[in-house]
């Protein structure tokens, strides 16, 4: 069974999406207050079409809620 992990990039305002420890993802961003800012999304080639933006969106957002 494949484990995503959602976790914050080491780099400020990045988060990355990680697929059986392979990175598969990430989201550059910004958050004031409430407010989630998403300037850019980036999935893998090999990672396309499996909905892993909207996790990477989805799970952030969680957090923030």
């Amino acid at each position: 069974m494949e484990r995503t992990e959602v976790v914050l990039g080491k780099v400020k305002g990045e988060v990355q999406l990680f697929s059986d420890d392979k990175k598969a993802g990430k989201m550059d961003i910004s958050v004031i207050g409430s407010k989630l800012t998403v300037y850019h999304t980036e999935v893998s080639d090999e990672f396309e079409g499996r909905g892993f933006a909207k996790i990477l969106l989805e799970k952030h957002w969680m957090r923030l809620a």
